[in-house]
C-alpha cells in the first residue's frame, strides 16, 4: 500500500507530461515560439514538457493559455499537476491547520460582533446589539448630495432597502455615508454577525471582517488587518495571533473576504486617509481582486476624496430611524433598563419628542440611545433643545452614574487604593474623580492635536492627576485606568484607551476650548471665505465648490458644531461672527451654517433667517441681457451678432455661475425655505454652456416630485449634444421616476454604436437594475411596470456585448461582470465561453478563467445567486 501511495505522484506526473506533449504536437510551431507565447524561459518549458520536475502551477497555466487548451482538459492538467506535486501532503496539512483557524475566527468574531458598539453606555451588563439595535435602510447616494438629506425623501413606509441586506447582496466595493452618530457601527456589527450566520449556513462564498480605518495605515495590508482583528477578538475566545497570511489568501477555494472598513473620517491625516483608500482601490482591482470585496463606513467628506476608489464603486446613504423605529427603539431599551410600562413610557417619550425642535435629530441612532437613557434616568425634565445639551447631559448623567456612592459605602472599594495610606491620599483621589470630566476633555484637546497621545500621559500632566507621594506608581496608574473605563466615555483598543465614539471625542475636546479659542476660530472662517466672494461674481474667479474654504470643514463641522454649542455657553456669545459667515461669505459661509443647521446646533435665530436671504439672492437669476453685456465688458467680446446667440450665453453662463447657484439654491432647501423649489425650477430651464437645462437642478427638482422636473430630465436625456455619462443618468433617474421614456431612452442609448461601450454597458444594466436602484415602494412598482413595456431585458444586451468580438477585452469581461453583479444566471455561462475565445488576450482568458473556477467550486445552493 505504501508503494502505491509512493508510486501515484510519479504516474500523475508521467500523464501529465503526455498530455501536455500531445497537445503541443497537436499544433504547429516550434517550442521556442511555444515559450515566448506563454512568457516562460526555452528551459522551464524543456523541463516541463520533459518530465525533469513537477512544474509549477503557474507554468502549467501558461502553457494552457498558449496552446488555447479546453477548459475540460485544463481542469485535467490542474489535477494532476497537484497530484503530481511532492509538497501535496503538506499542503494538506496547511490545509487543516488553516480551516481550523477560520473555525476559530469565525467564533470568536460571532461571539463580538453581538456586543453593543458602545457598552459603557448601559448602566449594567451591555445588551446584546440585536436585542437593542433597529434595522436601518439605504438608498443610493446621488450626486446632489447637497440637497435635503435623502432620508427627508424616504422617510415614508417602503423608503429605501434594507441596508444589511443591501450591502451583503453587493458584488463590488461600496461606500456607505452617513453622519456623525449616523449608525454606521451598529450597521457593521449587523452586517458582521448576519454575514457570518450565511457562512456557517453555507449560504455565501465571503466571509466578513470587521476593522476600524484607523488600523489599516502605517503597515502592509494582510499584515495591519491581522494585527487589529487579533487585537479585537483576544478577549472574545480567539486562541493565539492571526498571521497576516491569514488574510492573504482567500478562506477557501472560491470564496473572498468581506473587509467591513468602519470609520474612514477617522483617519485623522489626509495623507493617511489617501494611502487607506489607494490600498483598497490597488487589492479591488490588481491581481488579488478574487481574494476581497470591501464596504467602507465614513462621514461626509471633502469633494473628491472618495474618488480614488474609482467610478464605479456604488455610494449609499445610510437613513435615520423612521419616528416608528424611534419609539421601537426606545421601548428595547425600557425593557433593558428593567423599567415598569416599556410600552407606555416609549410612547410618552416618542410624543415628547414630537413636540420638540430636535424631532428630526432624534432618529440618529446614537442620539436616539442617549436620549432614551436621559428620559429613563428624569422621565418629567425636558429633553435638551440642541445637540450640545444633549451631550452635556449625557455625559454628566454618565458621571454620576459611575460614580455615585451608595449609602454606607466607600469610595476606595473601586478606587483600587489600599486605605492604609490615609485620609490625605483618598481625598487626592476623590478630587481626581470630581475632576475626571475636566481631565477627559483635556486629554480629548489633546488627542485632536496629536493622535499618538496616550490617554495617561494626558491626564498625569494635570495637577488633578499627579501620583500622591505615598502611592505606588503601577498602583495608581490602576487607579487612573479603573477610573477611565468606569467614565463610560473610554475603552481600550489596540493597546491604550480611546473615546467610545469620535463625536463624544469632539464634544470633550470642544469643551476644552475657551472663547478666545471659539471666535478666532470663527474669524479664521469668515476671512478666508469672504476673501473669496465678491458681488457680482467676476467669472474670472474660481468657481465654487462644496467642501472649499479652509481644508477640512466638512470633516470638522461636528467639532465645530460643540464649539458653537456645548451645552454650557451657546452660539450667541459669537452670533456677529456669525452673521458675517451668513451676509459676507457667500455658499461657503452659509453652507457651514447649514450643515450646523442639519447638526441640531443651537443657532441664534437671525443667523438661519440672514443665510437663508444671502442664498435666495446667490441663487436668482435676473436681467441676462445685463450679465451678457457685463461679460462683453470684462472678457473683451465685440460683435455680438458675429459671434451668435449660443455663445453669448455661454460665455454669460460663466457670468452668473450657473453650476454655484444651483449650489446655493440646494443649500437654501436645507434650511426649509420655500424659495428653494422657485429657484431650482428658475435655474433647471436657463440655457448654459451646452443650450439646455441646469442638470443637477433638473435631477432634484425630479427627485423632489416637480413633474417640470422630469420634463426636463427627459430633455436632456434625448440631447445628442450632452456626454453620454449625463445621459445615461438621466434616462435611468427617468426610469427610476417611472417614467416610460427614461426605460426607453436606456435602450437606445445601449444600442447606439455612437455611445461609448463602457457607457452601453452602463446603459444596459441600468436598465436591467432600474427597479432595485428605485428608493421607495411606488418608484419600485412604476420601474417594474415602464422596463417590462421595454419588450427587452437590458441583461440581454450584456450578453451579447459581451460575444461581440468587435469589442475590446476589457469591455467584453465589463458586461460579464455587470451580469454578475446582476445576479444573472447567464453570467457563469458568458465567462466559460469568455474563457475558451481565441479572440481574447490570454490574460482576460485568464481572469474569465478564474470566475469559471471560482464558480463551480461553489456549493449548487450558492451558485444561483452568482
Amino acid at each position: 500500500m505504501a508503494a502505491q501511495d509512493r508510486s501515484a505522484p510519479q504516474e500523475a506526473h508521467r500523464r501529465l507530461v503526455d498530455l501536455m506533449n500531445e497537445a503541443v504536437a497537436a499544433r504547429k510551431g516550434t517550442r521556442a515560439a511555444l515559450a515566448t507565447k506563454a512568457g516562460i524561459s526555452a528551459g522551464a518549458l524543456s523541463n516541463a514538457l520533459s518530465g525533469h520536475a513537477v512544474p509549477n502551477f503557474l507554468t502549467v497555466q501558461q502553457i494552457a493559455d498558449a496552446l488555447d487548451v479546453p477548459e475540460e482538459e485544463w481542469r485535467e492538467w490542474s489535477r494532476l499537476r497537484d497530484r503530481a506535486d511532492p509538497r501535496s501532503h503538506r499542503a494538506q496539512t496547511r490545509d487543516e491547520a488553516r480551516r481550523r483557524q477560520l473555525d476559530g475566527y469565525v467564533a470568536a468574531a460571532h461571539k463580538a460582533a453581538r456586543l453593543h458598539p458602545y457598552p459603557g453606555f448601559s448602566p449594567a451588563v451591555a445588551p446584546p446589539l440585536d436585542k437593542i439595535y433597529r434595522p436601518q435602510r439605504i438608498v443610493p447616494l446621488h450626486p446632489d448630495a447637497l440637497g435635503r438629506h435623502a432620508a427627508t425623501e424616504s422617510a415614508g413606509a417602503g423608503g429605501g432597502r434594507p441596508a444589511v441586506e443591501e450591502i451583503l447582496a453587493e458584488e463590488r466595493t461600496c461606500i456607505v455615508v452617513a453622519g456623525p452618530g449616523g449608525g454606521k457601527s451598529s450597521l457593521f456589527r449587523t452586517c458582521l454577525t448576519e454575514g457570518l450566520s450565511r457562512w456557517s449556513e453555507g449560504r455565501t462564498t465571503e466571509v466578513p471582517v470587521l476593522v476600524p480605518a484607523p488600523a489599516l495605515t502605517g503597515r502592509p495590508f494582510s499584515e495591519a488587518l491581522a494585527a487589529a482583528v487579533t487585537t479585537r477578538l483576544h478577549s472574545h475566545g480567539l486562541v493565539g495571533s492571526i498571521p497576516a497570511e491569514f488574510f492573504a489568501d482567500a478562506p477557501r477555494s472560491g470564496t473572498r473576504w468581506l473587509v467591513l472598513v468602519d470609520g474612514l473620517d477617522e483617519v485623522a491625516d489626509p495623507a493617511g486617509r489617501e494611502h487607506v483608500l489607494e490600498t483598497l482601490e490597488s487589492l479591488a482591482k490588481g491581481q488579488h481582486a478574487h481574494l476581497y470585496r470591501f464596504v467602507v463606513t465614513t462621514r461626509p467628506l471633502l469633494t473628491g476624496t472618495l474618488d480614488v476608489l474609482g467610478p464605479g464603486v456604488r455610494r449609499y446613504e445610510l437613513l435615520p430611524f423612521s419616528p416608528e423605529n424611534v419609539q421601537s427603539l426606545a421601548r428595547n431599551w425600557f425593557e433593558h433598563l428593567e423599567l415598569p410600562d416599556p410600552e407606555q413610557m416609549a410612547e410618552r417619550f416618542a410624543r415628547t419628542l414630537a413636540s420638540t425642535r430636535i424631532t428630526e435629530l432624534a432618529r440618529t441612532p446614537l442620539m436616539t440611545a442617549m436620549l432614551c437613557q436621559l428620559h429613563a434616568e428624569a422621565p418629567d425634565e425636558d429633553v435638551p433643545g440642541s445637540r450640545g445639551q444633549i451631550y452635556r447631559k449625557f455625559t454628566e448623567h454618565l458621571h454620576r452614574r459611575q460614580y455615585a456612592v451608595p449609602p454606607g459605602a466607600h469610595r476606595d472599594h473601586f478606587a483600587g487604593l489600599d486605605r492604609t495610606y490615609g485620609a490625605n491620599v483618598l481625598a487626592h483621589a476623590e478630587r481626581t474623580l470630581e475632576q475626571l470630566p475636566e481631565l477627559l476633555a483635556l486629554f480629548a484637546a489633546e488627542r485632536r492635536r496629536n493622535q499618538h497621545v496616550t490617554a495617561l500621559k494626558a491626564l498625569e500632566s494635570h495637577p488633578a492627576a499627579q501620583r500622591p507621594t505615598p502611592v505606588l506608581p503601577d498602583e495608581w496608574r490602576a487607579f487612573l485606568e479603573e477610573a477611565l473605563l468606569r467614565s463610560g466615555l473610554l475603552t481600550f483598543r489596540e493597546g491604550d484607551f480611546d473615546f467610545v465614539h469620535q463625536t463624544l471625542l469632539e464634544y470633550c475636546a470642544a469643551r476644552n476650548a475657551n472663547q478666545q479659542e471659539r471666535t478666532q476660530v470663527l474669524r479664521f472662517l469668515v476671512k478666508r471665505w469672504w476673501q473669496r466672494w465678491t458681488w457680482p461674481p467676476d467669472p474670472r474667479l474660481v468657481t465654487w465648490q462644496w467642501g472649499g474654504g479652509p481644508p477640512r470643514m466638512v470633516e470638522e463641522a461636528s467639532y465645530y458644531s460643540f464649539l458653537l454649542d456645548d451645552g454650557v455657553r451657546d452660539a450667541s456669545e459669537v452670533e456677529s461672527e456669525l452673521r458675517a459667515l451668513a451676509t459676507r461669505c457667500g455658499a461657503d459661509g452659509c453652507a457651514f451654517l447649514a450643515v450646523q443647521h442639519l447638526l441640531g446646533t443651537a443657532l441664534p435665530q437671525s443667523v438661519p433667517r440672514a443665510a437663508a436671504d444671502t442664498l435666495a439672492k446667490l441663487s436668482r437669476l435676473s436681467h441676462p441681457a445685463r450679465w451678457a453685456a457685463r461679460a462683453q465688458q470684462l472678457l473683451g467680446i465685440d460683435g455680438e451678432a458675429s459671434l451668435g446667440p449660443d455663445w453669448i450665453l455661454w460665455r454669460s453662463a460663466e457670468v452668473i455661475a450657473i453650476d454655484d447657484r444651483v449650489n446655493a439654491a440646494l443649500l437654501l432647501d436645507l434650511f426649509d425655505d420655500g424659495r428653494s423649489r422657485a429657484a431650482l425650477n428658475e435655474l433647471a430651464r436657463t440655457p448654459y454652456a451646452d443650450g439646455v437645462c441646469g442638470a443637477r437642478a433638473a435631477f432634484r427638482l425630479a427627485r423632489s416630485g416637480d413633474r417640470g422636473g422630469v420634463e426636463l430630465l427627459a430633455d436632456l436625456a434625448q440631447n445628442p449634444r450632452m456626454k453620454g455619462a449625463e445621459r445615461v443618468r438621466a434616462a435611468g433617474f427617468l426610469a427610476e421616476h417611472g417614467d416610460e421614456r427614461g426605460a426607453r431612452l436606456l435602450m437606445e442609448l445601449a444600442r447606439d454604436p455612437g455611445t461609448r461601450r463602457t457607457l452601453r454597458a452602463e446603459a444596459a444594466a441600468w436598465l436591467t437594475d432600474v427597479e432595485r436602484r428605485a428608493a421607495d415602494a411606488a418608484a419600485r412598482q412604476s420601474a417594474a411596470r415602464v422596463t417590462a413595456a421595454v419588450g427587452e431585458n437590458g441583461a440581454d444586451l450584456l450578453v451579447s456585448f459581451a460575444g461581440d468580438t468587435s469589442w475590446r477585452g476589457t469591455h467584453r469581461l465589463g458586461a460579464a461582470e455587470l451580469l454578475k453583479v446582476l445576479r444573472d444566471d447567464r453570467a457563469s455561462g458568458t465567462y466559460s465561453e469568455l474563457a475558451g475565445d481565441p479572440t481574447l488576450k490570454p490574460w482576460h482568458r485568464r481572469r474569465a478563467r478564474r470566475e469559471v473556477i471560482r464558480h463551480t467550486q461553489q456549493e449548487p445552493e450558492q451558485r444561483e445567486s452568482f
